[in-house]
């Protein structure tokens, strides 16, 4: 992670248009402050959002994060 990223994401699907997964991390939400952004998007409409307050990513550091999917739901995994 850049040591002055605001952000960043991660998206999985076919195209802009259909995610099955937009993971974003943000760092300073005007709204929350540091918090994990998921959701999905079908036909260019945005489901509802998922917002965790507790990011526990850090600007600057190396991290694996790990995308499973196990039947029609995403798990994502963090340090």
């Amino acid at each position: 992670i850049l040591h002055d990223a605001e952000r960043f994401q991660i998206d999985l699907g076919v195209d802009s248009d259909d995610l099955a997964l937009h993971f974003n991390p943000r760092f300073h939400d005007d709204v929350d402050g540091a918090v994990l952004v998921c959701n999905s998007k079908i036909d260019g409409c945005w489901g509802d959002e998922k917002r965790e307050i507790d990011n526990p990513l850090q600007r600057g550091s190396d991290v694996k994060i790990e995308l499973k999917l196990s039947g029609d739901v995403f798990e994502v995994e963090l340090p």
